[in-house]
């Protein structure tokens, strides 16, 4: 009979194939914050300044944009105590890692480390999703809530979520989700306000120092990439797995990204390897990943990139059961189906509406 697996035994399999030396703490990481805050500071004051083109205005936009991205998966790391142990240090350099997307560290602190990851994926619990159908429908807004939603095959809407959402997220998990009973018991909220306020303050002095011509290179498409590059991560990391799963083989998904791409984004693209050891140091995820798969390949699931997105992109956003659904139009789609289309990289012939119709037609 086969030994009914969990985190605890999966990471008890994994820590045997890793050296002792991988889960010491690397406090000279966190100079790699010099050179990303030296590349937003001569790129914003490039635009100001010298008054390039506007091609070239764009292009240091999108530069900053991506840095801002690359800072909150760096600060990601740093929170959870892979770099140093100090609390009150970690804080302070938190700012410099999510204060483009306008989240106050302190609450991202007590909302990733006590709410999601002790919860992952679980009802009610995991402020990381959006829920399931019979709470939509004790909603007193729930039309409003929907409109929101990414997936179900709705590019603009997809997009917009994609570009813009993270800052509304964390405004309502400060107000709203933070009220539920578990995980959110250290919040201080006037805190979290006060790091907010002070945050915006900062990014109005910003956008009133490069003047109006410049706001739109230096503030506005920097904070709009930000958000995508954060939140294309985010949304295939447990959108696509199965609520109220055993292990974190099941609630959570990894992708494939281009090795470049990989250590530019401090190794996000591991997160199956990073909720079973949140405190490894980044560059120590991808030994995780070989190990994985070498021990659980059959349970494992990472598909390219790209390929989850598109997934996220043509699925329902709310759970039923095993299913995901869209209230509005009553579509299901599988978690195992979604499962089946990853792992095959048949995404668009399994899972996207109209390629579903015209095959039933036929």
């Amino acid at each position: 009979m086969s030994q009914i697996l969990t985190d605890q035994s999966i990471r008890q399999t994994l820590r045997a194939e890793l050296p002792a030396t991988a889960f010491k703490r690397r406090p000279l990481q966190t100079l790699y914050l010099i050179p990303a805050i030296a590349i937003v500071i001569l790129a914003s004051c490039a635009i100001v300044s010298l008054s390039p083109h506007v091609v070239w205005k764009f292009v240091l936009a999108v530069i900053i944009g991506n840095v801002y991205g690359s800072l909150f998966f760096f600060g990601h790391h740093l929170l959870h105590g892979s770099m140093v142990r100090h609390r009150k240090l970690q804080d302070a350099l938190m700012f410099f890692c999510t204060g483009a997307l306008g989240l106050s560290p302190h609450l991202w602190r007590v909302w990733h480390h006590n709410a999601h990851h002790p919860y992952t994926n679980e009802v009610d619990s995991d402020p990381d999703n959006f829920g399931t159908l019979e709470r939509y429908r004790q909603r007193p807004h729930a039309k409003l809530f929907v409109a929101i939603m990414p997936g179900n095959a709705r590019w603009i809407r997809t997009a917009i979520y994609l570009m813009t959402f993270f800052p509304i997220q964390a405004q309502a998990v400060l107000w709203k989700k933070s009220r539920q009973p578990k995980g959110f018991a250290g919040l201080s909220r006037r805190r979290a306000l006060f790091e907010t306020l002070a945050i915006i303050a900062f990014w109005v002095v910003v956008g009133v120092t490069a003047g109006p011509r410049n706001v739109l290179f230096v503030l506005v498409i920097p904070w709009l990439i930000a958000n995508y590059v954060t939140l294309s991560y985010i949304v295939t990391q447990h959108m696509l797995r199965p609520m109220n799963g055993r292990t974190t083989l099941e609630t959570t998904m990894s992708v494939t990204v281009h090795p470049l791409l990989d250590a530019l984004h401090w190794f996000n693209s591991h997160h199956v390897e990073h909720h079973l050891f949140p405190t490894l140091p980044f560059n120590e995820l991808p030994a995780v990943r070989r190990a994985i798969l070498k021990r659980y390949p059959e349970q494992y699931l990472a598909p390219p990139y790209a390929t989850a997105l598109l997934a996220v992109a043509c699925t329902p956003r709310l759970y039923d059961g095993n299913d995901l659904v869209d209230p509005d139009t009553n579509r299901r789609v599988s978690l195992h189906d979604v499962e089946v289309a990853l792992r095959k990289g048949t995404v668009l012939s399994a899972l996207y509406p109209r390629v579903e119709r015209n095959h039933h037609s036929h």
